[in-house]
């Protein structure tokens, strides 16, 4: 697995990191993107696609606080109106799974932030 992170910018949010996990085995939960917050951070959207159909975890200093599924679209997005607030040392990390046996797999995923 080859994991790659990158950081820009956009017009009104901020994309303040970018993930990709790359030959992901079937039925192994793998993390695609994990964020350290060095100061309070009010996340606005966080957006993740793959190759296969899909379990994305959200999760929170370890705690699991969320969970999406890809369909046929094969993306999908939680987007917070009121801002998910990442305190200062708080650990995100973005999880998938997979079930598509025998295919290693491509995983992408995107945190935004608030202006």
């Amino acid at each position: 697995m080859v994991a790659h992170s990158y950081q820009i910018s956009q017009n009104e949010l901020n994309l303040i990191k970018y993930a990709e996990a790359e030959n992901v085995p079937s039925s192994t939960l793998t993390t695609i993107l994990t964020y350290t917050a060095t100061a309070d951070t009010y996340i606005s959207l966080i957006t993740c696609s793959g190759q296969d159909y899909a379990k994305f975890e959200l999760y929170i200093d370890t705690i699991l606080i969320a969970t999406k599924r890809t369909g046929p679209k094969r993306n999908t997005e939680w987007n917070y109106s009121n801002p998910l607030l990442l305190s200062a040392g708080s650990i995100l990390d973005i999880k998938v799974t997979h079930y598509y046996t025998g295919d290693l797999s491509k995983f992408e995923a995107a945190l935004y932030a608030s202006n």
